[in-house]
């Protein structure tokens, strides 16, 4: 009997824990869902998923784009170039990014202006031509026609007076536009540089040009920017671009706000505006007080407002007969 109780051990392997901790551990193994299923994900994807990101982006950004562009935008860059001159559509490079991309290059600018304004009438002698009637093809009608596109390519902003200057050297024609033409905000923006005279100048070369209420509204601007560079010739460009007289906002300005000269106050009372008051307070309050400090800036703003006043007089007797 004792010798069937001292039967075989069961075989624990190389394990040094004893038999009765061996149990025990396994019996406070937690169940845990994660541990207790097996992961049904293959090991490539898992390869595939520490694999560095950097080396996926341009591929995915590449099929991104291309699936996002539409199939105008897919087109050979020849041919949507090509389109674009054809078309003469000054809206096409606004379409979308890629056209943008596609369509900037100075030589399309330069070919597109060429053709808007008419510069080589022989390569194009019909592209303003629409439909079968010829007799359309006049000068009234080539002008109408034109106008819009000329309008619209002065307010392009590559439109510059460097750009005239490249233009100008490439054609062997004088460069200039042809009215009614809408002059576009930014000639009068930064008028007193240097770029910003040369362009008003080239719009004096101009025929018929006109100005509508956002020009005149920028013109205003122009001159306020002028008074404070203390710019004769850019105050000279905006009043006759854009048809500004000076108001009596203007004057307080150049007098309070600027250092005061002569040759600007005088170049303002040569074109006053009907409403401008010449007996403003704060005018002659500010001419009083120099002129008792004995600088003759004082009595010369006393004069040109005298002078002013007698011709505002005169002025508003005319319009009153």
């Amino acid at each position: 009997m004792a010798a069937k109780s001292s039967g075989r051990q069961p075989d624990l392997g190389s394990s040094n824990v004893p038999p009765s901790n061996t149990f025990k551990a396994a019996a406070r193994k937690p169940c845990s869902k994660s541990s207790s299923k097996p992961s049904k994900r293959p090991d490539k994807p898992l390869k595939r998923k520490l694999q560095s990101d950097t080396q996926r982006t341009p591929k995915r950004q590449k099929t991104k784009a291309a699936k996002r562009l539409a199939k105008f935008e897919q087109l050979p860059a020849e041919i949507i170039q090509a389109i674009f001159l054809e078309s003469m559509n000054a809206d096409l490079p606004l379409a979308s990014p890629q056209l943008k991309y596609l369509l900037t290059s100075e030589h399309l600018f330069i070919e597109y202006t060429r053709r808007v304004h008419g510069i080589d009438h022989e390569k194009y002698p019909n592209r303003y031509l629409r439909g079968q009637d010829v007799a359309q093809n006049t000068d009234e009608w080539y002008a109408e026609h034109n106008n819009s596109h000329a309008s619209r390519l002065v307010a392009c902003r590559f439109f510059t007076a460097l750009f005239v200057d490249t233009l100008t050297s490439k054609i062997s024609e004088p460069f200039y536009l042809k009215g009614p033409l809408r002059l576009p905000e930014k000639v009068f923006m930064d008028s007193w540089t240097c770029d910003g005279q040369r362009l008003a100048e080239f719009f004096f070369g101009c025929e018929g040009h006109y100005i509508d209420d956002l020009g005149r509204e920028a013109a205003v601007q122009g001159v306020f920017g002028a008074l404070r560079e203390g710019s004769i010739q850019a105050l000279g460009n905006m009043q006759e671009l854009g048809r500004v007289k000076t108001t009596t906002e203007m004057l307080q300005f150049a007098v309070l706000e600027c250092e005061y000269d002569k040759g600007v106050i005088s170049f303002l009372s040569d074109n006053p505006s009907p409403t401008l008051d010449a007996l403003d307070l704060t005018l002659w309050r500010w001419a009083d007080e120099r002129k008792k400090d004995g600088d003759e800036n004082g009595e010369h703003l006393m004069d040109e407002l005298r002078s002013l006043n007698e011709c505002l007089d005169i002025m508003r007797s005319i319009v009153q007969y």
